[in-house]
């Protein structure tokens, strides 16, 4: 099964790791089914993990009484947290006036019969404005979460590694690796990115 890195924003993730997230929109997606590493952006606001519970927070400052090596371990942001199985795309009918939600149709096959999905509001954690204004007149794209995986520890990027890093391509228009050992990753994706995964941590 292919895996992808997908990057979130702390106030958006934390949604998605409580199991009050269970649909993430985006205008493209991989093809299905596949697995979806969860990456924290970096920066404000920070998303922390309780050690005692393994509850997540988000605080747009520091935790006061922290030293520094006690924070590393509690601080979540620039790290990859969990992954779910993306099993279903369906696309958002922006256009159909339907009470409590959103209609949904297959998104490899739109003029299939209509497959009674529905999406609300708080299933997606936007409001109806937020869903308008993200979609600017375009394609929207619901995935559906499921089989969520938390991570005991957060994994670095440095166990992944994508094709861009690992492969070149030869004179015939073939992938070759022209490196011993793969390149482990140096950066996270601005969307979503194509990623092998060298040694994940255990739930």
């Amino acid at each position: 099964m292919n895996k992808y890195m997908l990057a979130v924003h702390p106030e958006w993730l934390v949604k998605i790791l409580d199991g009050e997230k269970i649909f993430e929109l985006r205008k493209r997606a991989p093809e299905t089914p596949c697995e979806i590493y969860l990456y924290c952006t970096k920066g404000k606001p920070y998303l922390f993990r309780f050690r005692h519970n393994k509850k997540f927070f988000v605080s747009k400052t520091l935790p006061l009484g922290l030293t520094y090596d006690a924070l590393k371990q509690v601080r979540m942001n620039g790290l990859v947290v969990a992954k779910f199985t993306l099993k279903k795309v369906s696309e958002v009918d922006l256009s159909a006036d339907v009470v409590g939600g959103y209609l949904l149709f297959d998104a490899k096959d739109p003029m299939d019969e209509f497959n009674g999905g529905l999406m609300t509001n708080t299933e997606c954690c936007l409001s109806h404005d937020e869903i308008i204004d993200y979609a600017n007149g375009k394609r929207l794209l619901a995935w559906h979460i499921s089989d969520l995986v938390i991570f005991g520890e957060p994994m670095e990027l440095r166990k992944f590694s994508n094709d861009y890093d690992i492969f070149d391509t030869d004179e015939n228009g073939r992938q070759v690796n022209p490196y011993e050992q793969t390149i482990p990753l140096s950066h996270a994706p601005q969307s979503y990115m194509k990623v092998e995964v060298h040694g994940e941590n255990e739930a």
